[in-house]
């Protein structure tokens, strides 16, 4: 089913007319929104189509981006990512390339693209320092991603000095109390274990179970997720 609705759309984002004269974005629009609503994802996804053809806005293909996200499937929000990232290179405005930047690259790095990810990656890294400043929670964001992609391709050092630099911003964008702040402290004790260096790893592990269960109660899922993966560090850790 994905297979045929990815085939329909890329079709549609080429057809040079639609088939009724008369209808417009704001009629596709509504179409679109109307058959998602029923599930009728066939016709969304045409409607879609139809509506970033007739009016080919940044928030037009947001729209479609989102529906293709929703259905998981990603090749075709990859498509609508990329012409987000070219209108907004041409519009000039660095939040909405600071968006299209971060939906295409997560597109892509989602594909096992990363040849392709890892430019756009470290391109949002330095718009988000740029626009929103470096206490940011976009950047924090941004720089996790990029660690996690260079990580899986095996640059571990650049990508613990990234995560370095996400506990600190993180700490001052959101505090030290913060579950997001307990999320980084993790990631960045995760490529700690996974270089071996256990007894680094293990106070961060430490210091985010304590934020996450100070901020959302022992007995949130986050909090008992943080618990048990420490747990299992603890047990798995040979005899020092």
């Amino acid at each position: 089913m994905k297979f045929l609705l990815r085939l329909i759309v890329v079709a549609l984002l080429s057809t040079p007319a639609m088939a009724d004269p008369t209808a417009n974005a704001t009629q596709a629009l509504q179409m679109a929104e109307a058959a998602e609503a029923e599930q009728r994802w066939e016709d969304a996804a045409r409607h879609y189509a139809d509506l970033v053809r007739l009016e080919p806005s940044v928030v037009n293909l947001i729209r479609a981006h989102r529906f293709s996200r929703k259905l998981n499937d990603i090749p075709t929000a990859s498509i609508y990512s990329a012409q987000m990232v070219d209108l907004a290179r041409a519009e000039g405005v660095s939040y909405t390339l600071a968006s299209a930047l971060g939906a295409h690259s997560w597109d892509l790095a989602n594909l096992g693209n990363y040849d392709a990810a890892e430019p756009l990656y470290r391109e949002l890294v330095e718009v988000n320092r740029s626009v929103f400043g470096s206490q940011s929670p976009y950047l924090v964001v941004s720089l996790d991603n990029l660690a996690i992609l260079l990580g899986e391709t095996g640059r571990e050092a650049e990508a613990e000095t990234l995560l370095r630099e996400a506990v600190m911003v993180a700490r001052q964008a959101y505090g030290a109390e913060h579950p997001d702040y307990a999320n980084q402290l993790n990631d960045l004790a995760n490529l700690l274990i996974k270089t071996g260096r256990l007894d680094e790893a293990d106070p961060l592990l430490r210091e985010a179970v304590e934020v996450m269960e100070t901020a959302k109660g022992v007995d949130d899922m986050h909090a008992k997720i943080l618990r048990n993966s420490y747990e299992r560090f603890l047990a798995n850790r040979p005899p020092q």
